[in-house]
């Protein structure tokens, strides 16, 4: 689901992400939005995950040719989350 689906192979499936601090670089507009969502891990990452601290964020579909050219698009080594454990099924 757009700005709530995170896809992470450290953590749990239903693991929630509050991004607190986006990392230099990224505009004030587009990290205001990123931290106002909840995400939450529900999908491995395939492409470009080998670190143990990569996440990727789902913003929505690609509408242009190149990723890069999407206006919520952004790559930091510097962003802090909060994360919060799933929840034990009663």
């Amino acid at each position: 689901m757009p700005w709530q689906s995170v896809a992470a192979n450290h953590l749990s499936p239903g693991t929630r992400i509050r991004v607190t601090d986006c990392g230099p670089g990224v505009p004030g507009t587009i990290c205001a939005r990123v931290k106002a969502a909840v995400w939450r891990v529900d999908d491995l990452c395939s492409i470009g995950c080998d670190a143990a601290r990569h996440l990727d964020l789902y913003i929505g579909e690609q509408i242009r040719g190149a990723i890069e050219d999407e206006e919520f698009y952004f790559v930091t080594k510097a962003a802090t989350i909060r994360a919060e454990p799933p929840r034990a099924l009663r």
